[in-house]
């Protein structure tokens, strides 16, 4: 079964993701948002940049990423400047924050998975928040991890963080799918079963749940499969049937 590209519906997460990735592209914020894995993040924030592809530049944190390999990635998607390894830190920093604060209009960097942050590269993201803060706007999206990871090590007293955790202008922290939204989602794959709505009505992850649509929507498909070929055999039995029938009268 070929599936069709999945619809997006505008959740209360995805309104929520939306509206405050505006608030900090229009007024030069830095907002934290945060959820469980499944509630919607990575969607809304793509959502988000295709419609303002020209002010915003998306990048998702890895684990393994250093602080000179982050920055360089934003070079090089924004700047198109490739990564160089004699290329110092610290200019990779202003190089790139010389990217946002040369465009006439404001910028939005957005932060998938940045609850994958150390505590230096935390101390970078500051340093970068202070040379664009009149022209960029920054979202940090997370885990719920992220902000108690913060808090922690703010009252560590790390080096760095508590000036960190002082600049988020806000945090927004995401809620579970509610019933009414799962019905919708449920309904905009084609499926009418209320049976398959009440069974995941308690579904708290719209990645398990659209995992769940499209097994329910292959099996469909598989049991349609298989009526198709029996009903064909049985035509086929039959038409051999009247055939031996003719012969032998």
């Amino acid at each position: 079964m070929k599936l069709k590209k999945d619809p997006i519906l505008q959740t209360d997460n995805y309104v929520t993701i939306f509206n405050t990735c505006k608030d900090a592209l229009v007024n030069q914020k830095m907002i934290a948002i945060i959820g469980a894995p499944g509630y919607g993040k990575t969607t809304a924030l793509g959502s988000f940049k295709k419609e303002f592809q020209e002010n915003t530049v998306i990048i998702k944190a890895q684990k393994s990423m250093s602080p000179k390999i982050f920055f360089s990635t934003i070079l090089n998607i924004y700047g198109d400047e490739k990564y160089t390894s004699t290329m110092n830190l610290n200019r990779c920093i202003y190089n790139a924050a010389e990217l946002f604060n040369s465009e006439q209009y404001n910028k939005l960097l957005i932060i998938d998975e940045a609850g994958k942050f150390s505590p230096p590269m935390l101390e970078y993201m500051h340093e970068f928040r202070d040379l664009t803060l009149f022209s960029t706007g920054i979202v940090l999206a997370g885990v719920d991890y992220f902000k108690s990871n913060l808090e922690h090590w703010t009252e560590q007293n790390r080096v760095g963080i508590p000036e960190v955790y002082s600049r988020i202008n806000s945090w927004q922290c995401l809620k579970a799918p509610t019933i009414r939204e799962i019905a919708a989602i449920v309904k905009s794959y084609g499926i009418e079963d209320e049976g398959f709505v009440r069974a995941h009505r308690h579904v708290n992850d719209y990645r398990i749940l659209v995992n769940r649509i499209k097994d329910y929507l292959m099996l469909l498909d598989l049991e349609k499969q298989l009526e198709k070929e029996n009903s064909k055999k049985n035509k086929s039995e039959s038409k051999s049937k009247l055939e031996i029938t003719s012969v032998t009268a």
